[in-house]
């Protein structure tokens, strides 16, 4: 927010300060009117980061506009920067980095089938994400349980009865998110697309044997 010593009149939507937002040259465009003050604004967009304080440089840059008092006489587009290092930008989407899969085995009903899921940096969960898995039976999930804070969250699939699978589990990117949502701590939503782990060694055989005939002795 820009103020001014007297009503100052704007015209052009062009003109703008200088940013630094990392090592990245931004504009912030300044809003027009008659007033006081006026306010110049930068979106952050995806991939802005600054860790130490983003930086502004003097003078205003009109491009264009003008910048009037109300007689006609231009203002003054020197300022002295303020002091902005605790003005931190973050705009880098949490991503995830890995899949830890289970030991391999052969599962069966009612066993725990638990894949961690780590990310750079710590997420936040909301309701209950989930990774889809393809088996030869169908589709099952591997719902969200654990983690929420940190950089490793746990999704857990419970093997039910008929579920089967010979060559191993196949996950399926990207994680859904299921009505939920995974954020950073700054509110960045994360992207959801993996790579697929090594889930050859991941057998599921939840089908009963069942006897399909009884042989009797001859009659006699």
């Amino acid at each position: 927010t820009i103020n001014f010593s007297e009503p100052v009149v704007i015209t052009g939507a062009t003109s703008y300060v200088n940013l630094t937002i990392g090592a990245a040259a931004k504009q912030a465009i300044c809003a027009t009117g008659t007033a006081t003050s006026t306010t110049c604004t930068y979106t952050v967009t995806t991939g802005d980061l600054d860790v130490d304080g983003i930086a502004n440089a003097s003078p205003i840059v009109l491009a264009g506009a003008t910048w009037q008092d109300v007689p006609g006489n231009n203002t003054v587009l020197t300022f002295t920067p303020p002091d902005t290092t605790s003005v931190l930008v973050d705009g880098t989407p949490p991503t995830i980095t890995s899949i830890t899969p289970p030991a391999n085995n052969t599962y069966v009903e009612g066993d725990n089938v638990d894949f961690i899921v780590n990310f750079d940096e710590n997420v936040d969960v909301v309701l209950t994400p989930r990774i889809a898995i393809n088996l030869a039976s169908g589709t099952v999930y591997a719902n969200y349980l654990s983690g929420t804070g940190s950089s490793a969250l746990t999704f857990r699939y419970i093997v039910a009865l008929n579920d089967s699978d010979t060559d191993g589990m196949l996950l399926v990117s990207p994680l859904q998110l299921n009505t939920g949502t995974i954020k950073d701590i700054i509110g960045n939503n994360t992207v959801l697309t993996f790579a697929l782990p090594n889930t050859t060694g991941l057998r599921v055989d939840a089908i009963y044997p069942t006897i399909t005939s009884v042989a009797v002795p001859a009659d006699t």
